[in-house]
């Protein structure tokens, strides 16, 4: 027993020094022992480990009694986060839970592993380049009622809402309609895919950029969950990984210092997760990550908008309901060039546009085109 209380003790103290404890309130402390007191030895000895690592390694759940403990004013998943990711966190709803958070069930117990949640980065907060700040150039009461209504920016939708329940086009076999190809505007060509052996079909197709070469062949994507970067993490066990640069140095070892500095910045790089019809960007990287999606534009306008994703942010940036909608309206006349509805293009660390001396994406170092395959 004496062996059993040192070991634990042992674990708390180290936590503890984890989290600067010497500048923290008498109120903090007291919260954080009650959290603590309440994780069982291996959750604790995980969550230690997952604090060195300041986010390199995941870890398990660290489950604990939904809402908050006794007379103390704040609840363990936000005193967790305000400790070891956002000191500025307010309330839970500007959390996201992170796909490989799977250990509660979010109303008699949460997750209280800081690395487990995201920062939800609202579009219209982290817009860096938009030239153009005028009303949609389009009539958007020509979409019936039976569509998703359109509001200028975003729709979030999951496959439950659409008929048959699961988005199976009302068969209620819960399987996505098959898409046979994929075409890309950058990549060229027509891809085709084929089921696996476990029935999962490619959602979508990564390309990988160095300004204006394709580095790497193109990656297919069934799991719900794909990471992307450049330093090798752990990666989740159901996702599918992809290392820039393992592919960079074998296809491209002549790249320019300028985008070899830019790739070994990436890091942890970013997670791609696939939810219903949406597509959700997790920023794990140390660096910001700029996003264009289709579905993030206004329609019908000549100029594109980039968002900014920060360190340890998350933002939903591709619907495919929202870009059936568009296309619905979609006036050819005002489009220059070749275009792609269901391409979303992130660079690591540069963006582009309007308020750049990079115009267009092809100018920065390192970037990524996700080729989604629409549902029908």
């Amino acid at each position: 027993m004496f062996i059993f209380r040192n070991r634990r003790t042992n674990l708390v103290r180290k936590i503890w020094r984890e989290s600067s404890t010497d500048a923290l309130g008498l109120e903090v402390k007291s919260q954080l022992s009650a959290v603590l007191k309440r994780l069982r030895e291996p959750v604790l000895e995980d969550l230690l480990h997952v604090l060195q690592k300041r986010g390199q390694y995941l870890g398990t759940c660290c489950p604990i009694p939904n809402g908050r403990l006794g007379r103390h004013s704040v609840t363990p998943l936000l005193l967790m986060c305000r400790l070891w990711r956002w000191e500025d966190v307010e309330e839970e709803e500007e959390l996201v839970r992170l796909p490989v958070c799977r250990g509660a069930d979010g109303q008699q117990t949460e997750c209280c592993n800081p690395y487990h949640w995201s920062r939800l980065a609202v579009p219209d907060l982290f817009l860096c380049s938009n030239p153009s700040k005028g009303l949609p150039l389009c009539d958007t009461s020509i979409l019936s009622r039976d569509t998703v209504p359109y509001d200028g920016c975003y729709v979030e939708i999951n496959y439950d809402d659409l008929p048959g329940g699961r988005g199976d086009g009302g068969r209620g076999d819960g399987v996505r309609p098959r898409v046979d190809a994929v075409d890309s505007v950058a990549t060229g060509g027509t891809l085709s895919f084929a089921n696996s052996t476990q029935g999962e079909l490619t959602w979508c197709t990564l390309a990988y950029w160095e300004e204006q070469t394709r580095v790497g062949r193109l990656f297919p994507v069934s799991a719900d969950n794909v990471e992307i970067f450049s330093k090798l993490p752990r990666p989740a066990p159901d996702s599918q990984a992809l290392c820039l640069r393992t592919i960079a140095e074998r296809d491209n070892p002549r790249a320019p210092d300028t985008v070899v500095k830019a790739r070994e910045k990436i890091g942890l790089g970013v997670m791609l997760n696939l939810k219903g019809t949406t597509l959700s960007v997790y920023n794990r990287s140390e660096i910001p990550l700029f996003v264009n999606s289709p579905t993030l534009d206004q329609p019908n306008v000549r100029t594109f908008s980039v968002y900014k994703i920060l360190p340890g942010y998350s933002m939903q940036v591709f619907d495919f309901v929202t870009s059936q909608n568009i296309e619905r309206i979609a006036d050819p006349r005002l489009r220059d060039g070749p275009y792609d509805p269901n391409a979303v293009r992130l660079s690591f660390g540069k963006g582009w546009g309007g308020k750049y001396s990079r115009q267009i994406i092809t100018s920065c170092p390192c970037w990524i085109e996700v080729l989604l395959v629409p549902p029908r």
